[in-house]
């Protein structure tokens, strides 16, 4: 018997023990995860949230942005979410109605 035919032999031998191929070798045959479909998983989430400061933004300033003139809500680090608005008032009103927002949240 040639030796590539013992090769042969050899490796579907050894499929019954190693079932997973990587590459021109085999892995040992891992165990399978199995989750009762009664098990409750607790994902925790952390938010980091962040207050709207008013922010106005003037004509030179809004041609650089390429937004409109006028006051923004804006996240402390300067991301206009909210705007523009007439006055800072009518800013600080929809600031109020909004409320804290997370940090990576727009609206």
């Amino acid at each position: 018997m040639s030796s590539r035919l013992q090769g042969d032999s050899r490796h579907s031998t050894r499929q019954k023990y190693w079932s997973y191929r990587r590459g021109d070798r085999l892995s040992p045959r891992r165990a399978s995860a199995r989750v009762s479909p009664n098990a409750r998983f607790t994902v925790m989430i952390t938010l980091r949230m962040t207050s709207l400061v008013p922010r106005h933004v003037d004509a030179r300033e809004a041609a650089r942005f390429g937004v409109a003139a006028g006051w923004y809500g804006a996240k402390m680090s300067g991301t206009f979410v909210i705007g523009p608005h007439p006055t800072e008032e009518a800013c600080l009103k929809e600031i109020a109605k909004v409320g804290p927002i997370a940090q990576d949240q727009t609206i």
